[in-house]
Parts: C-alpha cells; sequence; structure tokens
C-alpha cells in the first residue's frame, strides 16, 4: 500500500507540473524559469509537440494525459479489494512509467544536446516520473515475493 501512495502523491505533482507547462504553452500563465530563458527556448523548439493525425499536439499536454491516467491507475489500485486486480493495474503502471521514463529522458537528451537550453519544469517531470517507474518495479517485485508465500497473501 505504501507504493500506492507514493504513486498516487507523485502523480498528483506530475499533474500539476505538465499542467502548468501546459498553460504555458497555450500562453495562459507566464512561469518563472531560469535566467538563462531555457524554458522559453525549449517550449518554443519543434520537439515540444509531436504531430498526431496531422495535428500539433503540445508534449505538455500528453504529459499531464499522462500523469492523470498513471493517478487514475493508483487510485484504482487503492481502492481494489482482490489480488488479481492489484496485481494488474500494478502492471499497467509499470508500462505506463516505464515508456513515459524512457521518453521523458530521451527529451531530456534533446534538451541539454540539440536545443542547448533547459526546462527546470521539464527536469522536475523526468524525476518524478522515474520515481513512479522505480516505485512501480518495487512493487512488482514485492508482489512477486508475495506471490511464493503460502497463505492468503500468495493467493491470487
Amino acid at each position: 500500500m505504501v507504493y500506492t501512495i507514493v504513486q498516487i502523491v507523485l502523480s498528483a505533482l506530475g499533474t500539476i507540473d505538465a499542467g502548468l507547462l501546459y498553460l504555458q504553452d497555450t500562453k495562459k500563465v507566464d512561469l518563472p524559469c531560469t535566467s538563462d530563458g531555457g524554458c522559453e527556448k525549449v517550449a518554443n523548439s519543434i520537439y515540444s509537440q509531436v504531430h498526431i493525425l496531422g495535428h500539433a499536439v503540445p508534449i505538455a499536454m500528453i504529459g499531464a494525459i499522462g500523469y492523470i491516467l498513471l493517478l487514475s491507475l493508483s487510485m484504482a489500485k487503492a481502492a481494489s479489494e482482490t489480488t488479481s486486480s492489484v496485481r494488474l493495474l500494478s502492471m499497467a503502471i509499470l508500462l505506463v512509467s516505464g515508456g513515459a521514463f524512457v521518453y521523458s529522458w530521451y527529451l531530456q537528451y534533446v534538451s541539454f544536446t540539440i536545443i542547448l537550453a533547459h526546462c527546470m519544469y521539464c527536469i522536475i517531470s523526468a524525476c518524478i516520473m522515474t520515481a513512479i517507474f522505480i516505485t512501480s518495479i518495487l512493487e512488482r517485485r514485492a508482489l512477486n515475493k508475495n506471490a511464493l508465500l503460502p497463505g492468503p497473501r500468495g493467493e491470487a
């Protein structure tokens, strides 16, 4: 249950972070950033959006949706009453956070090596996603250990 609580808190923080980035991207809020203007440079780069079915979709919006999905999965896992549903939801969290972890750090690589700027909100998001991914790995390991134990904890 500790992993679930940590995942809920981290997902909520990630939603706030990505939501702020999305609001900045849509020019609805002006976020404070580093003195070198890195956030603006990153936000205005071609890497700040992906094209899906001919539409430019801001990465910040995809991030916010991803965090909301992780928050929903974590809350559903907290409310689950069966071991099998907990296992299924923890696997979903592992897969979503794993993909987001890889993409987040790819974007950090692009930011530092191609754009030559950094955005502290993007770095915070990558760190939050890393923490969610690590907790999901640790949780899966704990669930697998419990599956080997006899009795109620090991029952599926």
